[in-house]
């Protein structure tokens, strides 16, 4: 809830009656407190909490386009968004030649 803590501008929002629903993106302890605020009254939830998303990475792909995918889901954002990347995993026949690629990409 945007604010720190009780009597919160995001406190009062998630518990005022007149909010029809409610969507959050951001860590699981504050989305915690929404869901149950919002459950007095029982409105609509939205809750994107937390995730970090794994890449996969098949030996069939446009490999460059998978480089440069990781490469951005990993590293553009610093995973301070719900959708970082935050581990990787590379089918064996091209794991080798990934990691290369990937670390000439950072070095660019």
């Amino acid at each position: 809830m945007h604010g720190l803590g009780e009597g919160s501008t995001g406190e009062l929002l998630a518990n005022h009656p007149g909010i029809a629903a409610i969507t959050f993106t951001g860590e699981t302890r504050t989305g915690e407190a929404i869901m149950k605020a919002a459950a007095n009254g029982v409105r609509p939830v939205s809750l994107e909490l937390g995730g970090k998303n794994p890449g996969i990475v098949f030996a069939d792909c446009d490999f460059e386009a998978a480089v440069a995918g990781i490469n951005r889901a990993v590293f553009l954002n610093c995973g301070q968004i719900c959708l970082g990347t935050e581990r990787v995993y590379v089918q064996r026949e091209i794991f080798e030649r990934f990691v290369r690629a990937l670390r000439e990409a950072l070095r660019r």
